[in-house]
């Protein structure tokens, strides 16, 4: 139904309310039966959580694998520059990740 396409005297039929509005028993029975006119908020993503889940990619994963293994091997420059590459990788997508999501709530 578009309500917007009723005249104000259908809308108002169709919605089974009145000009003067709706009475407090039907206020409170409608808030029983449809709840509060709200938007449900999404659960807040803090930003530690944003930051850890930069590790969560399957590359990320493979170069962290092969950072361990490399130091298992005793090539300690390597495994270094592996994790350094991997902690700069985080640090980029946290900040891109942090700037999208202020960007969404503006």
């Amino acid at each position: 139904m578009k309500y917007y396409q009723l005249t104000n005297e259908g809308a108002l039929s169709e919605l089974s309310s009145s000009i003067d509005g709706l009475s407090e028993s039907e206020v409170s029975q409608r808030l029983i039966t449809y709840g509060y006119n709200e938007i449900p908020s999404k659960k807040k993503v803090r930003p530690w959580q944003i930051f850890l889940n930069q590790f969560k990619d399957f590359m990320i994963l493979i170069l962290m694998f092969a950072a361990v293994i490399s130091g298992y091997l005793g090539d300690m420059a390597d495994t270094i520059i592996i994790m350094i590459i991997v902690l700069l990788n985080a640090v980029i997508g946290f900040i891109r990740n942090t700037k999208r999501s202020r960007q969404l709530m503006l």
